[in-house]
């Protein structure tokens, strides 16, 4: 399985350096759209443009908090990695939640990462503005985004110029190899990371205000995932991780440590505590690990 998948991470980053010339040109209207869900409207959506009347009319309350959700690499926003957080919120806030969806650029197979990043994230970092100059709180903006869609996110918010985003999670962002320009701990007010799948399809590095390496953050020791899928299942485990801290705050107590070799033999026991997922503190910074065990309930 190692080999298989060793394999195929060899052949896209091939195919991506192979393919840098024949880049297609993206609609970024047609081939973005910004999907608005709310309580009162949990499975229908309707995409929002960039005109205020439009936007009220769809739903939008400026008086509410807004998670704006992405997808990563091969995606798309029906996927788990949006609706499991969609669903999450809207359970238990009175929210505005939007989801991204750029399936077109993100199963184009024949760009490179930092393109995807630099075009969709251009287009979402537009988004901002208007929502910015249309009086929008920018705290009351929280950004997540799984794999590639992490830097995406990363990306809008830095280069969203008219205001500053509250907060950015990045669900095991994608592996930085190919990536310069994406998330980093400097693109929000707060910047928190769970890494669960790193060195192989998730970034290896901290990247934010604070980062969570459950079990490690390595992809075989996420105990969810196990037989043939268990990396690409591990990829996806940080939205699980996230998805289920919705639904129970103090779920994942992490402790602030210097490597996971510390954590491991008990050297980091007396520091600081913090809670994995939606309840971190925005005092937290640094590194903080923890155990997971298996959760057969997938979600909840």
């Amino acid at each position: 399985m190692k080999r298989l998948t060793l394999s195929l991470i060899w052949l896209l980053n091939l195919t991506f350096l192979l393919q840098i010339n024949t880049a297609t040109t993206s609609n970024l209207t047609e081939d973005v759209t910004f999907r608005l869900f709310t309580v009162n409207n949990k499975y229908d959506w309707r995409n929002l443009g960039f005109d205020v009347k439009n936007l009220t009319s769809s739903g939008f309350d400026f008086n509410k908090d807004t998670k704006i959700i992405t997808h990563g690499f091969l995606n798309n926003g029906s996927g788990f990695s949006c609706i499991a957080l969609r669903d999450a919120f809207l359970k238990h806030y009175d929210l505005n939640v939007i989801i991204i969806d750029y399936k077109n650029i993100a199963n184009d197979i024949f760009s490179l990462p930092q393109s995807k990043i630099n075009e969709v994230g251009g287009y979402v970092a537009k988004f901002l503005n208007f929502l910015f100059d249309s009086k929008y709180n920018g705290t009351k903006i929280h950004l997540l985004g799984h794999s590639l869609g992490g830097h995406v996110m990363g990306y809008a918010a830095s280069h969203a110029k008219n205001g500053t985003v509250g907060r950015v999670s990045g669900l095991d962002p994608a592996l930085t190899m190919l990536i310069t320009d994406g998330l980093n701990s400097n693109v929000a007010e707060f910047v928190d990371v769970i890494h669960t799948c790193k060195g192989i399809f998730g970034a290896k590095q901290s990247l934010g205000t604070v980062d969570f390496w459950p079990n490690g953050g390595i992809g075989k020791n996420q105990p969810s995932c196990s037989g043939l899928g268990s990396i690409i299942c591990s990829h996806y485990e940080a939205v699980r991780y996230m998805s289920r801290s919705i639904n129970d705050t103090q779920r994942y107590p992490a402790h602030r440590c210097d490597s996971y070799t510390d954590f491991k033999y008990r050297k980091c026991e007396n520091n600081d505590v913090q809670y994995m997922g939606i309840a971190t503190n925005y005092s937290a910074k640094g590194n903080y690990y923890l155990c997971t065990q298996n959760e057969s309930d997938y979600l909840n």
